[in-house]
């Protein structure tokens, strides 16, 4: 039944999706004055950065976290005689970026295991100190209550720093 939405009209108005001019005079045909609506529906999420006209830089801002660490390999390719074969390589991405300060915005909780809180601290530390209040006593060795991973080659022993 027909409420008075069309999929097209909302795709265009929340910036999913461009407008098109083919099949005008069709479209015109069976919903006068659809095209013109689209045309303004685009100009509407373009105006207000909707859907795929939203600027880069807010999109990198809301993507930035902690949920994939750096690779620390890369593959690369060697081509000789046989066509090529994969060469892993150590990551040398120069000096490291320092990263934004992410404030206090993180508690033990927030990690499934001390693995993944230990990451997230040694990646701030060097920069901010613990700005999460992670490690409460001091000792180098964030949310210690917390789980080891099972996952062995990320395995980490909880060793105080004093």
């Amino acid at each position: 039944k027909y409420n008075g939405q069309l999929v097209n009209a909302e795709l265009v108005r929340n910036g999913f999706a461009r407008p098109s001019s083919r099949g005008r005079d069709f479209s015109e045909k069976l919903l006068p004055g659809l095209t013109d609506d689209l045309f303004s529906f685009q100009r509407q999420a373009t105006e207000k950065g909707l859907g795929m006209y939203r600027r880069c830089e807010l999109a990198e801002a809301a993507a930035a976290d902690d949920q994939f660490e750096p690779l620390d390999f890369t593959v690369e390719t060697q081509y000789g005689d046989d066509g090529g074969k994969p060469i892993l390589r150590p990551r040398d991405d120069g000096p490291k970026a320092r990263p934004t300060n992410p404030g206090d915005v993180r508690k033990c909780a927030d990690f499934d295991t001390y693995e993944d809180a230990l990451r997230w601290y040694e990646r701030y530390f060097e920069y901010y100190g613990d700005v999460a209040r992670l490690d409460r006593n001091g000792d180098g060795v964030p949310c210690p209550l917390l789980p080891h991973t099972s996952n062995q080659s990320k395995y980490r022993m909880k060793i105080p720093a004093r």
